[in-house]
Formats: C-alpha cells, sequence, structure tokens
C-alpha cells in the first residue's frame, strides 16, 4: 500500500520531526525538476544503521526504503514534502552552491535538543584517539558552513556544554563506512572532557525516541563503566574497552568482543 504525505512537516512541531530535519541537514538531500514535475527528496546512511530508517518510516510511514551498495535511502518523491524540507532550511545543493545559505532552523527552544541529535547522527563522530598514551576520546561536530555550526557552538554553550571550534582546508572524515577526502574548508565543534560528554549525551539523548543505537552506547559507556551487561555471567560488573571493542567482565574474568563501530 502506498502511502501519501499529508503536510507532516509544513510545521515541526514535535521531538521526532525535529531529529528528522536534523538529519535531512546532515545526510539528506532535496531535488527537483518543474518542467518534468520531478522531486526527490531523501536521507542517505550506511546499511548498519538501516533500523533508524525503519524507525523513522514506522513513525513516517509515506517514506520509502532503498537499497543500494552499501547504502540505505528513505526516500519521498511527493512535491509538497519537498518544498515543506526546503522551507525548513534544506536547500537544494546544500553542501556546494548553497552551503553558504544553510541558517538553524526555526523551531521551539524544547525541541534543539532532537534536532541537535538527528545533525550530530549524520554529521558527527565519536573517536577513539589510538596514538594518543592518553588515550583520549572526543565527540565532534562538522560542517562546511561556518555561522550554522557557530550557532550549534552557541546552543552547546549555554547548556554548560562547551565545544573548541576548529577549522581546516583539507580533512578526512568516514562517511556511511567509507573514508572520503574533503579539500574544501569544514568546520569542527570538539570536545574531549569526560564531564562535558556526560553532559553532552544527557542533553542529546534526554526523552529521545529517534537516534542511531551504536553512537548512544558508545556514548553512554564512556562516563559509566557498569553500563553493558557480559554476555557469558550477564553481570553488570563489566568494563568498556573503546581500543579494542571489547567488555572485561570482572565477575567472571572473561572478555567479549563488541561489534560497535565508533563513528
Amino acid at each position: 500500500m502506498k502511502y501519501y504525505y499529508n503536510n507532516e512537516f509544513e510545521n515541526i512541531d514535535t521531538e521526532d520531526k525535529a531529529y528528522v530535519l536534523g538529519l535531512f541537514y546532515a545526510d539528506g538531500f532535496v531535488t527537483y525538476n518543474e518542467e518534468k514535475y520531478s522531486y526527490f527528496s531523501g536521507i542517505k546512511l550506511h546499511t548498519q544503521d538501516i533500523e533508524l530508517l525503519n524507525n523513522i518510516k514506522e513513525s513516517f510511514n509515506f517514506f520509502n526504503i532503498r537499497i543500494e551498495n552499501n547504502c540505505a535511502i528513505l526516500r519521498c518523491n511527493q512535491k509538497k514534502f519537498c518544498q515543506d524540507m526546503i522551507k525548513n532550511g534544506v536547500l537544494p545543493l546544500k553542501s556546494s552552491i548553497n552551503k553558504n545559505n544553510l541558517t538553524f532552523p526555526k523551531i521551539s527552544s524544547n525541541l534543539i535538543s532532537h534536532f541537535i541529535r538527528g545533525y550530530f547522527d549524520g554529521d558527527g563522530s565519536i573517536y577513539f584517539n589510538k596514538n594518543n598514551s592518553k588515550n583520549s576520546k572526543g565527540f565532534t561536530f562538522t560542517g562546511d558552513n561556518y555561522k550554522f555550526i557557530k550557532k550549534i557552538q552557541e546552543i552547546l554553550y549555554y547548556e554548560n556544554i562547551p565545544m573548541v571550534l576548529n577549522y581546516n582546508r583539507n580533512s578526512t572524515s568516514i562517511i556511511r563506512g567509507e573514508k572520503v577526502e574533503f579539500k574544501t574548508l569544514t568546520f569542527c565543534l570538539i570536545n574531549q572532557n569526560k564531564t562535558i560528554i556526560k553532559k553532552a549525551s544527557i542533553f542529546l539523548y534526554k526523552n529521545a525516541n529517534l537516534y542511531i543505537e551504536r553512537k548512544n552506547i558508545i556514548f553512554n559507556t564512556w562516563y559509566e563503566k557498569v553500563k553493558t551487561p557480559c554476555p557469558k555471567c550477564k553481570s553488570l560488573n563489566t568494563s568498556w574497552q573503546i581500543k579494542n571493542k571489547y567488555l572485561k567482565c570482572n565477575n567472571c574474568n572473561s572478555y567479549s568482543k563488541i561489534d560497535c563501530p565508533i563513528t
């Protein structure tokens, strides 16, 4: 059965809509050709995150999902949806021609954390510095629009989550499981402080319904070692080892590999 778009995103007035809008800002796209009456909007993620797209489709059944190579694409080809996404700030060619025209959406203050979580799941990352003797960890937001990234920095600052703003003309990111080289100017917000990581986790995931599960797991296990039960004895007395992706159980002294990539 085909479901039709019923103006759900004309107004961003729920947490799930704010999250989806944030994900569109990061990994979404809108294209149209009025002469051919062709409208195409979607979000492209690695297939490892297809569960998130299925959850979005469950909430908004006018979407459909298509698999291409290692990518899962959440799509809607209806004109009004395309128009509403553009009205809410998701511009065509937002990473090239319109990258300097991207602005923070006008949404209610209680929805901002959900929008930022959506953007983080698309253009944010979690990393572990293997070459650092102190085993530093951190989380980042990246983008190629200074004003937009600066706005996220300001919002997080007022939530007592200070982020350092860096920029680079050449950078490397992992997108949908593949290394991508950027030759243009990109901006990055970064923080490595354990206390700030905890505050950021509370800000991003409080009352959250939609999110990428693997990022949520890593975020929370950073500041709480007793979080994931041992697969063998079910004890919660475990330590999360991000570098080698395993759990050490202090109850039965076993080691269990955890398939949870850091991106």
